[in-house]
């Protein structure tokens, strides 16, 4: 069988296991079996078989049996369980070429049990003569067959458990351990491995807890209906956020810092490029002849309303997170991981200590080594996998080499080896534990070498909405808007826009959840169609709660303008300019803009005199709408004017043709045609079409007794001309 069907069938079979269709997943797995090795799982499919057929049987016959929904969940679960085995042992026969496949087949060793291991450990560890080559080998062999072997026994679960939870074992057992749990159950899940992981994030040890939570975290959110199959896995999930009142935050923590490292392409392109601006491309003909660059921006990009830093505590714990968990060094490192230590998946996730064997070596009767590698252990900059990095490759450079190494990192990691956390705050030692456990696993599953990526955790969707096993505790108003936050701060807005329309369900009497959503969509979606009310409704709702926000008032007369609701706009913008100072140049240019729309020309000649008063800039943002307003209002000679101004400045296509129609509507025929070939030039160097910009002012020109038939000669002479010129 074809691994594409392999994994087909699989699938299907959960899908139709989690919604309760056992009859259709049997089906499946009769295909399975059939296509694979039917001698080694027939016997386990037929006693699924048989006995749902004889339960069928008894239903059918009306007989009551009390235990029938329990016997029924056992055999969803024994076809869940198949179908894992199934899945895991044929994928290994030689179909998947993935990292973890290609793992099992060649670290799998079937002789050696998981509790052979584990009594071998407890051992080396607790020898008094020097182990620790010995101890590291019997850890990574362990580390291999959690991470690679089927379902747990009994047996195994108990042995592992000793481990874990043993006081004398030090974290270089252990960490490594409880993330081969949650790297198993990438592929399949395993109710024991889950069990233990849930067990572990009770664990005193912080370091324990951090890696158990995120493997709950990653796990359950790979299997967010896992709840269907194992529902007593909801009361231990109570009992610990009972039990464990920090676990919410933690898990908040966790969740936050896993979509930060998905932004580390982000972060490393901002250091590497500068920002480009985007310039608003005005398509509409009056926006050309005022340039309507020289308005604020519509949707005034990354402007937030400045209430929402002050008002939303979650904002700020947000903008704290965000701050001490941006992972600023994996450009740096990145290129250093193809040293032959990383060539075992288990280093990837290994805490930096000293004791282990390779460093133990090379500080061998070198004190001063064992100062540095002291240093970099503390160093909270760093997660463990590049101080494994900055250990192995930097500081077995000769000197002279070391010296221009240190240079290429911008002379920053110089400092590092004297860096140390500020305090003894548990909660801030936590935080670095969660931000290093994540940036190590960000490298492991984007630079590992030669790896094939199927499962990558980093593009899971982290949403935890029904049927999440972890719904109830974080999709509560506290975890929506920190993610909400974050999203929206890294301009990921229609991911923002999900939580902050969740949110306004939640608190329907919160304006800034309106406004944030409003927001969101407007710079996802723009004017275009989206699952949510339009944006000026959104506003709109905000304002019925917040009606004294100077920031929503813009918004509203921005929306409104767009959508051509000149009236409503010129209200609002009205209404801003009774809440700003007098001098606001931009709320003046937007009421003329608004005025020159509504063809009330001299109110906005108004408007325009008193910008270019105003403007200290020395821009001269007024002078575009000023001149065509004018020529509207039919003060040519002001308007003329003002085109030889703007031409003298920075004269543009359609400055020319504006002055061009100055200068006809006054019969200075030689003015005209003069301005209209200049046009007509910009217009061929800018690939753009003059006749369609002159006749799109012909109403205009009509009313001023130029005809149609006028234009079209109009077009043809300066083409002539243009050609006569470049013949």
């Amino acid at each position: 069988m074809k691994k594409e069907d392999l994994k087909r069938l699989y699938l299907n079979t959960n899908n139709y296991l989690y919604e309760s269709m056992l009859q259709k997943a049997l089906d499946e797995l009769v295909t399975l079996v059939e296509g694979t090795t039917p001698e080694v799982y027939g016997e386990r499919l037929a006693f699924i078989r048989s006995t749902y057929k004889q339960l069928l049987q008894y239903r059918l016959k009306g007989v009551r049996d009390p235990m029938r929904p329990k016997i029924y969940n056992d055999l969803r679960i024994k076809a869940f369980e198949l179908n894992a085995d199934i899945y895991l042992n044929e994928m290994s026969n030689e179909f998947s070429t993935s990292h973890f496949f290609s793992k099992r087949r060649k670290h799998l060793a079937p002789t050696t049990r998981i509790p052979t291991l584990c009594e071998q450990l407890i051992n080396s560890v607790s020898s008094n003569l020097d182990m620790s080559d010995k101890r590291d080998q019997i850890t990574r062999d362990l580390f291999n067959h959690v991470w690679l072997e089927n379902a747990f026994s009994k047996e195994s679960y108990a042995a592992l458990t000793a481990i874990l939870t043993h006081e004398g074992i030090p974290d270089i057992v252990t960490c490594p351990i409880v993330s081969a749990l949650h790297f198993s159950m990438e592929e399949t899940f395993d109710i024991l491995k889950m069990q233990l992981l849930i067990k572990l994030s009770k664990s005193k040890n912080e370091k324990l807890k951090v890696r158990a939570l995120t493997g709950l975290l990653i796990t359950l959110t790979s299997y967010p209906k896992i709840l269907t199959i194992y529902p007593d896995l909801q009361l231990r999930i109570e009992n610990l956020m009972t039990e464990q009142p920090k676990t919410k935050e933690l898990l908040q923590n966790i969740w936050l810092k896993i979509l930060i490292e998905k932004d580390t392409s982000k972060i490393t392109e901002k250091m590497q490029k500068d920002i480009i601006p985007n310039l608003m491309n005005s398509s509409k003909n009056l926006d050309n002849k005022i340039n309507l660059n020289d308005l604020p921006n519509e949707i005034e990009k990354n402007i937030t309303n400045p209430e929402w830093a002050i008002n939303d505590k979650y904002a700020q714990k947000m903008n704290k997170l965000y701050e001490e968990g941006a992972d600023m060094m994996h450009s740096s490192f990145s290129p250093l991981k193809k040293i032959p230590f990383f060539n075992y998946t288990i280093n990837w996730v290994m805490p930096f200590n000293t004791q282990l064997h390779i460093l133990k070596e090379i500080t061998k009767k070198n004190e001063k080594k064992k100062k540095i590698f002291a240093s970099i252990e503390k160093t909270p900059q760093l997660c463990d996998s590049d101080k494994y990095t900055f250990a192995l490759v930097m500081l077995n450079f000769p000197d002279s080499s070391k010296n221009q190494f240190t240079e290429q990192f911008n002379e920053s990691l110089e400092t590092f080896m004297d860096i140390r956390m500020e305090n003894n705050d548990s909660t801030q030692i936590t935080k670095v534990y969660i931000s290093h456990y994540i940036q190590d696993l960000y490298r492991f599953y984007t630079l590992q070498n030669n790896r094939s990526i199927e499962n990558n955790i980093f593009d899971l969707r982290f949403d935890f909405n029904k049927p999440h096993p972890l719904e109830p505790y974080l999709n509560d108003i506290e975890s929506l808007s920190l993610v909400g936050n974050f999203n929206a701060k890294n301009d990921h807005y229609e991911s923002a826009a999900v939580y902050y329309h969740q949110l306004t369900l939640l608190e329907p009497n919160y304006a800034a959840w309106f406004e944030k959503l409003g927001y969101c969509v407007e710079h996802a979606f723009g004017d275009s169609t989206s699952p949510y009310p339009a944006v000026l409704d959104i506003y709109k709702r905000a304002e019925l709660i917040n009606p004294n926000s100077r920031w929503l008032t813009k918004k509203l007369a921005n929306c409104c303008r767009r959508r051509g609701l000149i009236k409503e706009a010129l209200d609002y913008y009205r209404l801003l300019e009774s809440q700003s100072p007098k001098n606001d140049i931009s709320n003046s240019l937007n009421i003329g803009y608004c005025l020159m729309l509504l063809k009330r020309y001299d109110e906005a000649l108004n408007y325009y005199f008193k910008v270019e008063y105003l403007d200290e800039s020395k821009q001269n943002k007024a002078w575009r709408p000023l001149a065509w307003c004018l020529f509207l209002s039919g003060k040519y000679e002001q308007a003329s004017n003002y085109y030889k101004k703007i031409i003298e400045q920075d004269g543009k296509t359609s400055d020319y043709l504006n002055a061009g129609h100055t200068a006809w509507v006054m019969k200075d025929w030689k003015l005209t045609t003069q301005m209209y070939f200049e046009a007509y030039e910009k217009c061929t160097e800018e690939n753009k079409d003059f006749y369609q910009l002159l006749f799109a002012d012909k109403e205009i020109l009509n009313q001023n007794d130029i005809k149609e038939d006028e234009l079209t000669l109009m077009v043809d002479m300066i083409t002539l001309m243009y050609r006569n010129k470049n013949a």
